[in-house]
């Protein structure tokens, strides 16, 4: 079965990228155990081997959290993540 990638940035409100994010999968209708990144000095992260599904990805960075819901349907997705 084929799989594909979730990478994007993680941004504070005023667009700076937030290094240190933890990003996981919290939901899923495939298999998701383990699946998380953490975010590197550009805000940038990459968690691979997901399968088409729905998603619900948590980043939690500096004590704030925030959730967004997101779909795989046959190719790679790339996100902007703003944690407020």
């Amino acid at each position: 079965m084929p799989t594909y990638s979730i990478n994007g940035r993680v941004v504070d409100t005023n667009n700076v990228p937030i290094e240190g994010a933890i990003i996981m999968i919290v939901e899923g209708s495939s298999p998701f155990h383990d699946m998380a990144a953490v975010s590197d000095e550009n805000g940038e992260f990459k968690i691979d081997d997901m399968e088409n599904g729905s998603y619900v990805l948590q980043a939690i960075a500096e004590e704030r959290k925030t959730k967004t819901s997101l779909k795989i349907d046959g190719q790679s997705i790339r996100l902007k993540i703003t944690v407020e």
